[in-house]
């Protein structure tokens, strides 16, 4: 039987750039990934074949099983002929979902990015342009209810279906077009502890649709608690920033639980949730009554959800609020995991920080807000929470899994070891007293799953402790601190004011010491070691005239290395440094006025600087950002866990800062 073309040639075909309607599916599925959804967009549409140069049907889909947690949502191009003909395979519709992702590669247009995912199949099937699918947003609290199928028909009527429990492939993709078909103003489909999916004509249309229906669900499921109202908190919290920090000090205990006796890769990234509908979860006591101290239904699933009883967490003390996440995780450790502490709020972890926040946007969005939840409705809902489990990152990152905070991030060498770290892995927190910049640097490396930026002025030390708190509320915990955080000017002693000293020793010295204080605290907690990098300079090893302020802030800083290492060595926290010569190149410091009075003391230009400085090196090559991302790199990587207490010196070879 031939396929019927029923879509209008795309207006741009060339393959990897099909127009609006793939840039559009592309953007909204990135936009709803990093809003903590998962959903699957796709569009079909009219294409050149690249080989001979024949107009096929084509249907982009972003449905694809994404690995890295730095990989941005892209669209694959599979064949719709092949994709038909694939669907009348009698031993594919029997196939698992793994040989099915499988077969469906088999039908690709072009080359896609990543493996594809069973949705694809359904898609492919169901007659419209645009077909979305949903895993975790609001309507899915009706897939999941024990009476789905009659609160269907009482909110939508005719204009959304219900589709009985059914596994991933071509054949719900038959279900679903068949209620469609007999459902003609349908604008969408709920399925059985599976997902919600919605088409349309245009993109437009499906994500208008999908709007409306969780927005009739929202309102229907209405949680009648504010936000913002005081709720029972543990050890006598109430406010939103009690529970806050009650939050950060808990985290690394509870990561500490779920990551012993883990390798550095092996380490969870977490998620924190303390929203109305996390609230409602976490202080449901029919809830804690079903999956603690009933029958193991929801604890011996693929995921690990825990809930600590009321009446300790109000009154306990953190050691004993993690004493007993000991005792409930230790038999059955395993990722991910969810971990709700009434009055507190609701902690996942994962291998990536986007597996933690799917886990937890689909778990608070599911759970009835006016309901009191069955066995059945928890299977219903671990059933649902499989695929956002499976959205796992490869382990061949060497800092995957690991929590890092840069300060002095926004530019130069912050952002470059930012950036480095990033790409190795580690989710960063970058740091800047310029908030701004701060957030636009963190943007450039990846979407909020990878990297944020936030604004800290690093001699104060409420702003310092804030920013190790909101990192720890952000990813689960940390691991590593790259103390980057700098100024200079260049004075001779007698033109050097106090002013001009103290604020040297309050960025480099004092700020240092406060970052590296704070996030020992955490380290401590978490008990799983953890790096502390400082970047110190040659001139805290090289004595020159006329930079008295600057060298001895550096010497400072320089020292500290040494005298942490010393100490917290005892806890597996390795404390180094390195010791870059002048980086000209992108930096805040040579820009603002340094540049200006070293070139006048060597007597030449300032946009010579940094042939000089290059000139005067044993290797005749000037110092990059990128070559101090790269040291710091070597320090916290995988290859020196035996390193501590060291200065790598980053500065093409210059004998007098040669460390004797």
């Amino acid at each position: 039987m031939t396929h019927e073309r029923r879509f209008t040639p795309d207006p741009r075909p060339e393959v990897g750039g099909s127009g609006c309607e793939v840039t559009h599916i592309v953007a909204r599925s990135r936009e709803s990934i990093q809003r903590g959804n998962a959903v699957y967009t796709s569009a079909k549409s009219i294409a050149t074949d690249p080989v001979n140069g024949a107009q096929v049907e084509v249907m982009w889909t972003t449905a694809q099983r994404v690995h890295r947690s730095d990989t941005v949502t892209e669209y694959a191009a599979l064949r719709l002929d092949r994709l038909h003909q694939l669907s009348r395979n009698i031993a594919v519709a029997a196939s698992t979902p793994e040989e099915l992702s499988t077969a469906l590669g088999y039908c690709l247009f072009a080359p896609a990015p990543n493996p594809l995912m069973p949705a694809a199949a359904v898609q492919a099937i169901i007659e419209a342009t645009h077909v979305d699918i949903y895993l975790a947003c609001p309507a899915m609290t009706v897939a999941v209810a024990d009476d789905g199928q009659a609160l269907t028909e009482r909110m939508f009527g005719d204009l959304i279906g219900w589709i009985p429990f059914h596994t991933w492939g071509f054949d719900l993709g038959r279900d679903v077009q068949r209620a469609r078909e007999l459902q003609s103003r349908a604008r969408g489909c709920i399925v059985e502890a599976c997902c919600v999916i919605v088409w349309g004509d245009t993109d437009r249309e499906a994500a208008e649709a999908a709007r409306w229906v969780n927005k009739a669900v929202t309102d229907y499921f209405a949680v009648p608690r504010s936000p913002t109202e005081p709720r029972n908190a543990a050890s006598g919290t109430s406010s939103i920033s009690q529970r806050d920090d009650y939050a950060a000090a808990l985290a690394p205990r509870i990561r500490n639980v779920l990551s012993a006796g883990a390798t550095n890769s092996g380490r969870l990234v977490g998620h924190f949730d303390d929203s109305a509908r996390a609230m409602n979860f976490v202080d449901h006591d029919d809830l804690y009554l079903r999956t603690v101290e009933g029958q193991d239904d929801y604890l011996d699933s693929s995921l690990l959800p825990l809930v600590i009883a009321p009446g300790l967490a109000r009154s306990a003390t953190l050691q004993q609020v993690a004493i007993q996440v000991g005792a409930l995780a230790r038999p059955r450790v395993r990722s991910p995991a969810v971990i709700g502490v009434p009055g507190v709020g609701l902690f996942t972890y994962g291998t990536t920080k986007r597996q933690a926040q799917l886990l937890s946007e689909a778990l608070v969005e599911m759970l009835p807000a006016r309901a009191r939840t069955s066995p059945s409705c928890l299977t219903r809902i671990r059933q649902v929470l499989a695929p956002c489990a499976d959205v796992e990152q490869r382990r061949d990152k060497p800092l995957a899994g690991r929590v890092a905070l840069v300060t002095g991030a926004a530019g130069g060498i912050g952002r470059a070891i930012a950036r480095r770290l990033a790409t190795e892995g580690a989710c960063v927190m970058l740091t800047d007293i310029r908030d701004e910049a701060a957030h636009t640097a963190a943007t450039e490396i990846g979407p909020e799953w990878v990297a944020r930026g936030i604004a800290v002025d690093i001699c104060d030390e409420r702003s310092v402790n804030e920013a190790v708190e909101r990192t720890v509320l952000a990813y689960g915990g940390l691991d590593l601190v790259v103390n980057c955080a700098g100024l200079a000017n260049a004075r001779p002693l007698l033109a050097t004011t106090a002013a001009d000293f103290e604020l040297h020793h309050a960025v480099l010295a004092k700020g240092s010491f406060l970052m590296s204080k704070a996030a020992a605290r955490v380290m401590i907690d978490q008990a799983l070691g953890g790096d502390i990098v400082y970047v110190c300079s040659k001139n805290s090893v090289v004595a020159g005239a006329e930079n008295i302020a600057y060298a001895a802030a550096k010497a400072s800083q320089a020292h500290q290395v040494r005298l942490l290492a010393t100490e917290l060595g005892a806890h597996g926290i390795k404390v180094n440094g390195v010791n870059p010569d002048a980086v000209v190149r992108d930096s805040g410091i040579f820009s603002e006025g340094w540049g200006a009075s070293r070139a006048a003391a060597y007597g030449i230009a300032e946009k010579d600087l940094g042939a000089f400085y290059a000139g005067r090196t044993l290797l005749r090559s000037e110092v990059l950002p990128e070559h101090v991302a790269n040291a710091v790199f070597v320090l916290c990587g995988p290859d020196t866990t035996r390193t501590t207490g060291m200065h790598i010196p980053v500065d093409g070879g210059l004998p007098d800062a040669f460390l004797r």
